[in-house]
């Protein structure tokens, strides 16, 4: 639908019209401005209020004294809800002065006497709760049975690793272990460890360089003896 401000079917008021309707409204404008003021509402829409109205002479003379049939009005559109009737806005409400502006009452002393809520408790000085740990049994191995059924020659050396493991002694005299190292053997340390002796970084390069020899292999050992001990 088009805006339209024609003032033969609605005396210069804004109002909706299907195209068709449009279009004959524009041609029976009485004046080149009042064409004008057509086309701007089309383009504006509500905009157009803000232009200047029209002039007295614009007013064809019979266009107060006849009845429009909403039909000719519409331009006997296809469709009947393109026709909006104009009703023009109530008038506003007179606006109260400032001096006559109604200030809202003082709370009540009650309400502003409140005292603020307390702080929250401390929770730093409250004891912590103790936590219960699921503690499980130990599961029973039996590594003898494993040993005895395992196949993989690999899997063989890691089990007789540890069946020497699990039988060490502080009294054999082959093995010859401190409890020290006992412990470190059966509760190895969780966390990395840190070579700092340079003989120690020398000789773990030199075995992992060697393991696959090649004239690469021995200028790494070479490279590592000048930088551990230089010299």
């Amino acid at each position: 639908q088009y805006d339209c401000v024609c003032i033969k079917y609605s005396y210069g008021q804004i109002h909706k019209v299907c195209p068709t309707a449009w279009q004959q409204h524009l041609a029976s404008a009485g004046s080149e401005e009042e064409r004008h003021r057509i086309h701007a509402a089309r383009l504006l829409g509500e905009q157009v209020t803000s232009l200047p109205p029209l002039a007295e002479h614009a007013f064809p003379p019979d266009c107060r004294s006849r009845r429009i049939d909403p039909t000719e009005a519409n331009g006997n559109c296809d469709h009947p809800d393109d026709f909006v009737p104009f009703f023009p806005p109530p008038p506003l409400p007179h606006s109260p002065l400032s001096d006559e502006t109604e200030i809202p009452p003082p709370p009540p002393s009650d309400e502003t006497d409140v005292p603020p809520p307390p702080p929250p408790p401390n929770r730093m000085g409250l004891a912590v709760p103790e936590i219960i740990y699921q503690r499980r049994p130990r599961p029973q191995i039996d590594i003898q049975d494993i040993s005895s059924h395992i196949i993989l020659p690999k899997l063989q050396d890691t089990m007789h690793f540890i069946t020497a493991l699990a039988s060490a002694t502080l009294d054999d005299p082959v093995t010859k272990l401190t409890r020290t190292a006992l412990d470190r053997l059966r509760n190895p340390p969780r966390q990395s460890l840190q070579i700092d002796n340079p003989g120690h970084r020398h000789s773990i390069l030199t075995y992992l360089t060697t393991e696959h020899s090649s004239r690469d292999a021995y200028q790494k050992i070479c490279r590592s003896t000048a930088r551990n001990f230089p010299g």
